[in-house]
């Protein structure tokens, strides 16, 4: 066994991730530091997901000691560690699951760092507040948002969960689409590709040849048949009635085996292949945004990698009227040596393209008087790679947000039917849409504000509390411009939210952890599409 084909002691612990978002978001994720806020039994959980994956480092700022009510639901303290701060208890148990990841902790409230210390919070990759009350989780959205430094605030409320995202950019550079297109230029082959097809002789090959042929040679030598019945040398089967003809004639090329029988699963492959492959090479309408987007436009010395990147693929789409090979070949039947030699071609004609890419860019580090260093060549062929599924992110702040009307929130209710429905009169089932449910979290936190405790907590009887409120449900629809809406929050569902009394069930946390941290590791690797602005877990 030679030396390169034993995994590293890192792919080995981290080999199923690895697949998920390959050795640069791993690199991204092992640099990144995450800090939390208040280490409850969501906040343990998120840091346990990422810590697990190998994230660099985290702290957590939490002022409270241990109590019961946290050794109940949370699996990081435990009961002889009652009295002692809960920041450092749940900092020394998360870092006994990887070694590799640096964990502190400091003994301060979220309250007490806003008030005296919150530019510590500028040296963190992401930054996570769980279970904060609505004016804390504004505070520091309006702090971290003008800094470029994605925040997340979540609760766990009961069996409700609550994620929101803030972030004024986010980038994508690997969408990682169910479904992607190959970019296999079926339409104006390069010239390596365009030389195999040439040098391909269907007519002159054995059946084993024949029968070994990648099908996208099969297709190509079609489309040359197809493109001379048709009398224009640029046509594509493109409508129903033309791919079916299309699929005849490929069939009509198959060679039959030495008993007679017609049945060469390449060219089967071809025909299923045909409307994945069989279209125009061409710009995304996305990725035409972002070329005309200012900051595109725009570059100065402050501007990031991404759109670096995406200024020099601009020039490079003009010079080439298309975007840089992927270089990725579908898996196909084929024998090694074909399949080989056009995986070659596609590999090579990627690298050509990336290191033009590659030169473009560096020609905007020089002009802006930045490090040549800065981007290599490895990061312009990674982005070039992914060039078609490139996203931009631009969110909304958490302070519209809570001054604003809620207009989202408006027109869900809008459409909401609030009854009761089941499968009998006798069960009933209800039926409660998400935004009631952050109707009431708003409430919610009215109502700690200004009474210091929430619904259902303190020994108080839930119904007194259930008036409550329903009082502040009523305020801050009158705040909205929209009183009748409150028809819409049937007193059942006022009585759970006093019910849960804030607690947080462990699996109701474990859940929305797991969630938090997807998206976490979503904004560190630029991987992956996140929630968009807002979820409601019920």
């Amino acid at each position: 066994m030679s030396l390169k084909s034993v995994p590293s002691t890192k792919e080995i612990r981290y080999d199923r991730q690895l697949r998920l978002w390959g050795d640069d978001g791993q690199d991204r994720l092992e640099r990144a530091h995450v800090c939390l806020l208040n280490a409850s039994a969501l906040g343990t959980e998120v840091l346990k997901s990422l810590v697990l994956p190998g994230v660099g480092a985290f702290t957590i700022y939490d002022g409270e000691n241990v109590h019961g009510r946290d050794v109940g639901n949370n699996f990081f303290l435990s009961h002889d560690s009652i009295g002692k701060p809960r920041a450092q208890v749940a900092c020394e148990l998360l870092k006994e699951l990887n070694p590799e990841v640096k964990g502190n902790f400091v003994v301060e409230s979220p309250n007490h760092l806003l008030d005296n210390n919150i530019s510590a919070l500028d040296s963190f990759s992401v930054v996570i507040g769980t279970n904060l009350i609505e004016r804390t989780a504004r505070q520091i959205s309006e702090y971290l948002w003008p800094r470029k430094i994605p925040f997340i605030h979540a609760r766990c409320y009961g069996l409700i969960g609550y994620v929101r995202i803030c972030v004024e950019e986010h980038t994508v550079v690997d969408l990682h689409p169910d479904n992607p297109t190959p970019d296999l230029r079926m339409d104006k082959p390069f010239p390596a590709l365009a030389e195999i097809v040439k040098m391909t002789d269907l007519n002159a090959m054995t059946y084993q040849e024949h029968s070994h042929t990648p099908y996208l040679l099969i297709l190509l030598k079609g489309l040359e048949k197809w493109r001379t019945k048709k009398g224009d040398p640029t046509a594509l089967p493109s409508s129903y009635q033309e791919r079916k003809e299309f699929k005849e004639l490929l069939f009509s090329m198959r060679k039959p085996d030495d008993k007679g029988a017609v049945d060469e699963e390449n060219f089967k492959e071809a025909a299923d292949a045909l409307v994945r492959t069989m279209h125009r090479t061409g710009v995304p309408s996305s990725v035409k945004q972002l070329i005309a987007d200012a900051k595109c436009t725009n570059l100065t010395a402050d501007s990031t990698d991404f759109w670096l990147l995406v200024s020099a693929l601009a020039e490079y789409v003009d010079e080439a009227d298309a975007l840089p090979l992927a270089g990725v070949l579908p898996d196909m039947t084929s024998d090694s040596a074909r399949y080989s030699k056009l995986s070659s071609a596609f590999h090579e004609q990627a690298a050509a393209d990336a290191k033009r890419v590659y030169d473009l860019v560096q020609k905007r580090l020089t002009s802006l008087k930045l490090p040549a260093s800065r981007i290599s060549l490895k990061d312009a062929a990674n982005f070039c790679k992914n060039a078609a599924n490139l996203r931009l992110v631009r969110g909304t702040p958490l302070s519209d947000e809570l001054a604003g009307t809620a207009s989202a929130i408006q027109g869900e209710l809008e459409s909401y039917d609030a009854t009761w429905s089941g499968p009998s009169m006798e069960a009933p089932v209800p039926v409660i849409a998400p935004a009631v449910w952050y109707v009431l979290l708003r409430a919610a936190d009215r109502f700690a504000t200004e009474k210091s405790r929430y619904p259902g907590t303190n020994g108080v009887p839930c119904h007194l509390d259930n008036h409550d409120l329903t009082l502040r449900v009523r305020a801050l629809f009158d705040d909205w411009h929209a009183p009748h809406f409150v028809e819409k929050i049937r007193d059942e569902a006022v009585d759970e939210i006093c019910r849960y009394g804030a607690g947080e069930p462990h699996p109701i946390a474990a859940l929305l952890g797991g969630i938090v941290a997807q998206e976490t590791i979503k904004l560190i690797t630029h991987q992956y599409l996140p929630v968009d602005n807002t979820f409601v877990y019920d």
